[in-house]
């Protein structure tokens, strides 16, 4: 029931505090060393009335149509007294005299008040059950024996009349019913209507009138709460009765489907005089508050997804009722690289809620890793370094056991890094298989990587299976985002969004034996990671509750774009931290683009690992196959110019006044004409 309230809580309720439906029930039974009455709540309670005790079958349960209020902080709970108490008990009594037709079931009643702190998992609750004080109930027992003494054939009867009630209320039966004893101890046909029942005590026939209870208190006490209500009430609608009221008190189990006599055992008849009464009731002081700590019986794993989970919801009721949890929770990520960009956007994809990560990287947690990415410590950096990817995964597991995380530590084969013998050739082929497996499956992928020729192959896989994709690169103090279009194969290129290669008119190639020392270390200022990581996580997010997802078009003027409810969605983002800045660009896709043109797509679709082994080994073949290269030899060509010297990713380009293009690669200026 815990559980239940605080889903209602988060999903439904929220800040409305107002009296809910609720629905209790109670069983009669006869096991005298269970306690006294009990009122179940269980994940039924909360149903709409209708779907409320359906089942026809196992024990009689009697159904209790209750109140449930809410409170949304514990000190509104705190300032309930037991006077309001009482007198809420008091007005309900005084409405059920004044209604003009009110029905068995509406002689029962119970309210539950709560406070639930769905944080901690502890809940407060008051259960204020009306009852009249024995003194003001208006009736004196003149006698009280066990049911079992009655003769044979008047318990024989008790029993099949009861039976006979039962087969036809199998789902909801009433706890009271008025019936009469004849002469020879016949059991008459059992009445349900209140109003019926009240005429046939007040009838002065020779038979005499029995008041047949359901009892919810299982101990021989001979008055519980119900019965005193309800002979409160029948004294006062009455005004008193002439002859004493034989009342049966069941107190013996009883199947939905009972096929056996009715045992009466434990059951107590009594003989109530029922006296003339005018004054209101009085009531009982109701019972005290209970704290109940639901930690105690959660496993602690549970506890961390729903604290998890409790931070998207808050948001979700609070701020963006439109959020899709379970999206966010399916969403499979691949993240090439795991550095300081992985790390950073893996820790923001954790805090939507999102669950399923692959990482893949080939290098090793360095000295110098842990202080700028957030997954990794000292101890994973000695003794060689632990492989990043496999690192990474365990962090994220660590962090929240929730997650199903898996690090993939290969080499992602990159264009001139020439293929030099069959145990290479071999290595590349089953390291392709596995990565063209993962982005097929993928929901997005991330490149993430420190060079620009790894980011080649994420991106024609992401191409080939239309996935999305999401590239960050960084500057000294700047730093990209820029999400890729749909697959060319769905698009032509007047259409589509271009990708990290399209403004470039060279081929990827091997930049990372060129290194000299400065360039072989991310010099980049540390907060700039981070910014750019949560932007890239957050347009991701957005992005995913959009219908059409990658598909969602982008324009030149940003009012234009198109938008979700999160805000805005951009194709190409950049920052600086120089000047505080952030600024949205746009760019269609290039026809001749070395990575996602058809050219490319449809080459890899049918020649696959041939493929990659040409890209491989021939500097040329990328320019060749895409035409670029006629491109640059013919007329065009003069109106590109491509600069001798390579713009790594991170070096800082914030500075840039010319009319061009910087999307990490080689820098191109494209002329005025």
């Amino acid at each position: 029931m815990g559980n239940s309230l605080e889903r209602k809580k988060l999903e439904e309720w929220k800040l409305d505090d107002s009296v809910k439906p609720l629905n209790l029930k109670y069983q009669v039974k006869n096991f005298p060393d269970v306690g006294k009455a009990e009122l179940r709540l269980d994940t039924a309670s909360f149903l709409p009335a209708e779907e409320y005790n359906t089942v026809a079958a196992g024990p009689l349960l009697v159904a209790i149509r209750g109140q449930l209020k809410n409170y949304n902080t514990i000190d509104e709970f705190r300032s309930l007294t037991d006077a309001q108490l009482q007198k809420r008990a008091e007005d309900w009594f005084q409405g059920l005299l004044a209604a003009e037709a009110p029905s068995v079931s509406d002689l029962l009643h119970a309210e539950l008040f709560t406070y639930a702190d769905l944080k901690g998992h502890r809940h407060s609750y008051r259960l204020n059950v009306p009852a009249v004080t024995e003194a003001s109930v208006g009736a004196s027992i003149v006698e009280a024996k066990a049911a079992a003494e009655l003769p044979p054939a008047t318990l024989s009867s008790l029993s099949d009349t009861l039976r006979a009630l039962i087969q036809s209320k199998p789902t909801e039966f009433p706890f009271i019913s008025f019936t009469t004893i004849n002469a020879e101890g016949k059991v008459a046909p059992l009445i349900t209507d209140l109003a019926a029942g009240i005429s046939l005590l007040k009838s002065t026939g020779p038979d005499s009138p029995l008041l047949i209870f359901l009892d919810a208190n299982n101990q021989p006490d001979l008055l519980s709460a119900f019965l005193k209500n309800v002979l409160a009430y029948l004294i006062r609608k009455t005004g008193g009765l002439e002859k004493p009221l034989k009342v049966l008190a069941v107190k013996d189990f009883i199947a939905k489907n009972q096929t056996k006599d009715i045992a009466f055992t434990r059951s107590i008849l009594l003989t109530v005089e029922v006296k003339p009464v005018q004054d209101h009731p009085k009531f009982e002081v109701p019972g005290a508050t209970v704290e109940v700590d639901l930690r105690r019986f959660m496993d602690e794993k549970a506890l961390a997804t729903d604290a998890v989970d409790l931070n998207i919801k808050l948001m979700k009721w609070q701020a963006a009722p439109e959020v899709d949890t379970e999206l966010l929770k399916g969403a499979t990520i691949v993240l090439f690289g795991a550095g300081t960009l992985g790390c950073q956007v893996s820790r923001v994809l954790l805090g939507w809620g999102v669950r399923k990560f692959h990482f893949i990287d080939y290098g090793r947690v360095a000295h110098s890793n842990p202080v700028r990415q957030s997954l990794y410590n000292f101890e994973d950096s000695t003794a060689g370094g632990q492989p990043k990817a496999k690192v990474a995964a365990e962090a994220l597991k660590r962090i929240f056991p929730g997650v199903e995380a898996e690090g993939h530590v290969l080499s992602i084969p990159t264009p001139g890094h020439v293929v030099v013998d069959e145990k290479s050739a071999e290595t590349i082929a089953n390291d392709l298989l596995l990565l063209d497996q993962l982005v097929s499956k993928a929901d997005a992928v991330f490149l993430l990587t420190d060079n620009r020729e790894s980011r080649w192959l994420p991106t024609v896989l992401a191409a080939r299976h239309d996935k999305l994709a999401l590239t960050v690169a960084l500057g000294f103090d700047s730093y990209l985002v820029m999400r890729h279009g749909v697959s060319s194969l769905k698009q032509s290129h007047e259409e589509r969004l271009g990708c990290y290669f399209c403004n470039d008119v060279v081929a990827p190639m091997n930049t990372v034996s060129e290194r000299t020392l400065d360039r072989q270390c991310t010099v980049v200022r540390p907060g700039i990671s981070f910014l750019a990581s949560a932007v890239a996580a957050e347009l991701f997010v957005s992005l995913l509750h959009h219908p059409l997802r990658h598909a969602a078009p982008a324009h030149e003027e940003d009012e234009l774009n198109e938008s979700t409810f999160l805000g805005v969605l951009p194709q190409h983002l950049r920052g600086s931290l120089y000047d505080f800045s952030s600024s949205s660009f746009f760019g269609r896709a290039f026809e001749n683009c070395v990575a996602c043109s058809r050219f490319v797509i449809e080459r890899y679709a049918t020649d696959g690992l041939d493929f990659l082994f040409q890209v491989l080994n021939n500097p040329d073949y990328l320019q060749t196959l895409t035409g670029i290269k006629d491109i640059l030899s013919g007329d065009a060509g003069d109106e590109i110019i491509a600069l001798d010297n390579y713009c790594l990713l991170y070096t800082s380009d914030a500075a840039d006044d010319l009319l061009c293009v910087d999307l990490g690669g080689r820098r191109i200026i494209k002329k005025k004409k």
